[in-house]
């Protein structure tokens, strides 16, 4: 391996000719001092749409934008084969220290919260409101397929005491169906099948329906969720994000959660996507080929209907007597205040049955300090009690943690998601990052989690980027 540096000027160099700048100013989370303040507390998130994103401008032999590069949603796409949580509980902890290969007096610690699984509660009877783009930018065959896929797979989810209702939308909204009784799915594929595609795109016409239907079949005992699936390429009503979020949060308030689930690549309007969901207690997720598209709207799906903790908090207290400073890696739109990690009236993030949330952490302890690196803490809403309940671990000092290349694999595998993610998005704290080093320090990982394409495609996509990289030098 060759000598992992602090800086690489040559790279770097590459780096910005090949680059789009982008004309959105990103935000980073910056390196705070442990004396000036010791908690860090954010809503946990388990999507990984933007690394899908930044695979698929990848194949396509393009860098991605930055402004789509969101590093916890990379850390979140690789599954780290934690243990699961024993009987009886409904979350397990587990976390790891290794050093930082390219910046100085840093660690990288890694944190993982993992819920158990568990069957769909009898009682918990559906009320879903499939909100479906029929415009010209969908007629496309792959986003046929893709949606034809989805639909497949959600109509075999449904049992007959479930509520499943359809809005088409182009130009303007259509209901398709009022409310079916789930348990055929071969009807409604057959109805989506039978949808002829229009111009032009009303988001906001198309989300006052379905969001109108749902709270007509509304279920106080159940499930009550609208799936929007859209490419987001809105151009007509009104398409300003922060409106539609707040309609999104009206109705977050009201018990009906909204999913949004973007098809294809070309014209993708992530930003809108990511905001809604992000803001309605929804999932998001990205359906790109249509051979996945069924297993990967099925897995997303079924974090939804089988929700395990609600309102997901977590909050890192470092001890300032071991660590002189603490920046946690992405989540930057996840944020929350100390207080609110107490504060029930704060909205937080969902995490689904068998579903585990990620964080990374550099930090620079201190050696000759006393005591440990600190304690993580989890609040949740269990959503069968409908109580909160809150859970700590101490975070202990480990004098010898290993160089990442010489950590364990998942480790390794956080490690790199991380700093490859912080190199995509233009991060100034990864300025000193090569991806040649990454390669290598991800080697074998692959092999040890046969039976997972995360680590593979991360690995594909590493040498892709350093492939445009040299590309744009030569």
């Amino acid at each position: 391996m060759k000598k992992l540096s602090e800086t690489a000027p040559a790279e770097e160099k590459r780096r910005s000719a090949s680059r789009d700048q982008g004309r959105t100013r990103i935000q980073f989370n910056s390196e705070t001092s442990t004396r000036d303040n010791a908690f860090s507390t954010f809503s946990l998130n388990v999507s990984d749409v933007s690394f899908r994103l930044a695979e698929a401008a990848l194949n396509k032999g393009r860098l991605p934008e930055r402004q789509t590069v969101r590093a916890e949603e990379f850390i979140n796409a690789m599954n780290y084969h934690d243990p699961a949580p024993g009987t009886g509980e409904r979350l397990s902890f587990a976390w790891e220290q290794a050093r930082d290969p390219f910046t100085h007096n840093r660690d990288l610690i890694r944190l993982s919260v993992q819920t158990g699984a568990i069957g769909r509660s009898k009682g918990k009877p559906l009320n879903l409101v499939v909100a479906l783009d029929r415009s010209g930018s969908m007629e496309r065959p792959d986003r046929v397929a893709i949606v034809r896929n989805a639909l497949n797979a959600l109509a075999r989810k449904l049992t007959p005491d479930d509520r499943v209702s359809l809005v088409a939308f182009a130009r303007t909204p259509r209901l398709v169906i009022d409310g079916m009784p789930g348990g055929d799915p071969e009807c409604l594929v057959e109805l989506v099948d039978s949808l002829m595609p229009q111009g032009g795109t009303n988001l906001e016409a198309a989300l006052d329906l379905a969001c109108e239907i749902a709270a007509r079949h509304f279920r106080r005992d159940g499930v009550n969720r609208v799936i929007l699936l859209t490419d987001g390429a809105a151009n007509l009503g009104d398409t300003d994000p922060a409106r539609l979020k707040r309609k999104a949060e009206a109705q977050r308030r009201r018990g009906v959660a909204l999913d949004c689930f973007g098809v294809g690549w070309d014209g993708y309007n992530d930003a809108l996507l990511e905001e809604l969901s992000r803001n309605a207690d929804g999932r998001y997720g990205f359906l790109n080929d249509p051979a996945r598209a069924s297993a990967v709207f099925a897995d997303q799906l079924a974090g939804a209907l089988r929700v395990a903790a609600r309102d997901v908090k977590t909050q890192v207290e470092f001890n300032p007597a071991r660590v002189r400073s603490w920046r946690q890696v992405g989540y930057e739109k996840r944020q929350l205040k100390k207080e609110d990690f107490r504060n029930n009236a704060v909205d937080a993030a969902e995490i689904g049955a068998a579903e585990t949330g990620t964080a990374v952490y550099s930090v620079e302890v201190d050696p000759r300090g006393v005591g440990p690196i600190g304690v993580a803490r989890v609040r949740f809403q269990n959503p069968d009690t409908g109580r909160y309940e809150e859970r700590a671990w101490t975070l202990f000092h480990r004098p010898q943690a290993p160089a990442l290349a010489d950590s364990s694999p998942s480790m390794r595998l956080a490690g790199c998601a991380a700093k490859f993610a912080g190199w995509l998005g233009g991060n100034p704290w990864e300025r000193g990052v090569r991806l040649g080093d990454l390669r290598m320090i991800l080697a074998g990982t692959e092999t040890v989690f046969a039976n997972d394409r995360a680590p593979a495609r991360l690995l594909s996509m590493i040498a892709r980027a350093e492939m445009l990289v040299g590309a744009g030098d030569s």
